[in-house]
């Protein structure tokens, strides 16, 4: 016999005592979210081992407060969707669960610590996401590495100020990381302290625990006094080195587009606010190329602080073959000139950029090119044809044969799909973040 076999014919032989009076030794009475409303109930007989082998909420309550009940009542719950999770707890699958009760399944999932239930895919999670289940699914998406969903979500909730999440379990959900990941997208610092006493009470933090929660978030507020962010599927990319390992650049946005570093990876502390990934020798980052990535650049913005070691000649993006104009070269040339090359467009701004000095750098491509410097538009021609494309990786910080190696530091590389207008890139140059983060062991968000 197969081991499927025997999993499924095991299952079956679970399944077969859900609801069933057969060796029941408890009943389950669940009450609906308004019993004021109603007066209804749902009885379900269960099995307490099966109860408390699938759930860290039933085996605490069995072995204290219920330890001698045989009726249980479950209060505050959507009752038919309680009644499917227990039955997923005997069956050990979500499957049969229909598809507009599978929020309520999950979130009861959450709450009553069913450690059995199975992870939900991605674009089942993502499916029909509102501002009444946003909460959850951010909790949900950075606990299972849904990096897209977990930012949609965190957008979706630093916009409603979390005012339609009135339900204390949603806050109890929360932990200390999802916090600083919603103070630095934007949330006002007034709404998030309101909602941070109570999450700390839920929490039944200590003194000394609770001091430092609070110090960690006022840190942030500090760090990014004045941060916003929205993000669309205009940002196909969007590098920050907070919180990123010394072994992994994954990007806060975009993880579609697999970034590889060559070398080691190096973050140094930025002084202001970000940490920052150290360019040099052999140390650079590249994205395979796709006809996705192509596509994207046809019309385009990148954008990047950089901090140059000393005067140099080197590139800072390029998917261009070296010595040619088949595609893109952004770099500083000759001498931290800043530099822009295509196949219809080619100049070069002189001694742009100080050496030894953080400058936002951005350049803008669509029907117009344009190169900035801290905010200001120092050049710009119209009427550009579409950058050719090839089939070169696109590489941060060298040329297509690993030479002319950027050598410093570069914050918050962002690549959108899109041509920013000039009032856009005043707006994100002022942006930037001021202060210190220390560098952590997470990879991307604090969430994460």
């Amino acid at each position: 016999m197969t081991a499927e076999l025997e999993t499924k014919q095991h299952d079956e032989r679970f399944a077969k005592f859900f609801d069933s009076p057969v060796l029941s030794d408890c009943t389950l009475v669940v009450h609906p979210k308004n019993e004021m409303a109603t007066t209804t109930t749902i009885k379900i007989q269960a099995h307490k081992v099966v109860l408390a082998a699938s759930s860290g909420y039933f085996e605490a309550a069995f072995s204290s407060r219920w330890s001698s009940s045989d009726v249980i009542d479950i209060h505050d719950v959507d009752m038919e969707a309680f009644k499917k999770l227990i039955e997923c707890i005997y069956t050990d699958n979500i499957t049969n669960v229909p598809p507009e009760m599978l929020y309520d399944v999950a979130a009861l999932a959450s709450r009553f610590q069913v450690t059995k239930f199975n992870k939900i895919p991605e674009e089942v999670l993502a499916e029909g996401i509102e501002p009444s289940t946003a909460l959850f699914v951010l909790v949900k998406s950075s606990e299972w590495g849904y990096y897209e969903l977990y930012l949609r979500c965190l957008s979706l909730c630093v916009l409603q100020h979390l005012n339609t999440f009135v339900e204390p379990y949603q806050i109890g959900l929360l932990e200390q990381p999802h916090w600083l990941d919603l103070a630095l997208f934007g949330l006002p610092k007034e709404h998030a302290n309101a909602y941070f006493k109570q999450w700390i009470e839920l929490k039944e933090l200590s003194k000394s625990d609770a001091k430092q929660a609070v110090e960690k978030l006022n840190e942030v507020y500090k760090c990014y006094p004045t941060r916003k962010f929205t993000h669309t599927e205009k940002v196909i990319l969007w590098l920050d080195f907070c919180r990123q390992t010394t072994e992994n650049v994954a990007p806060i946005w975009g993880h579609k587009f697999k970034v590889e570093p060559k070398g080691p990876v190096n973050l140094v502390r930025g002084t202001t606010g970000c940490s920052s990934y150290e360019f040099g020798g052999n140390n650079y980052l590249q994205i395979s190329n796709s006809d996705e990535l192509n596509k994207f650049l046809s019309t385009f913005t990148f954008e990047a602080r950089i901090f140059p070691y000393g005067v140099q000649n080197t590139r800072i993006i390029c998917k261009a073959t070296a010595g040619t104009s088949d595609c893109i070269t952004f770099d500083l040339h000759p001498d931290c000139s800043l530099r822009i090359i295509t196949s219809s467009c080619y100049y070069t701004l002189p001694n742009a950029v100080e050496a030894n000095k953080w400058s936002h750098v951005a350049v803008t491509y669509g029907e117009t090119c344009a190169l900035y410097i801290n905010g200001t538009r120092l050049w710009s021609i119209t009427n550009v044809q579409k950058p050719r494309t090839n089939s070169n990786p696109l590489r941060i910080g060298a040329d297509s044969e690993a030479q002319n190696v950027f050598r410093g530091l570069m914050q918050e590389i962002v690549i959108h799909s899109t041509e920013l207008s000039a009032e856009e890139i005043v707006f994100r140059a002022a942006q930037w973040p001021r202060g210190d983060l220390p560098i952590t062991t997470r990879s991307g968000l604090y969430a994460m």
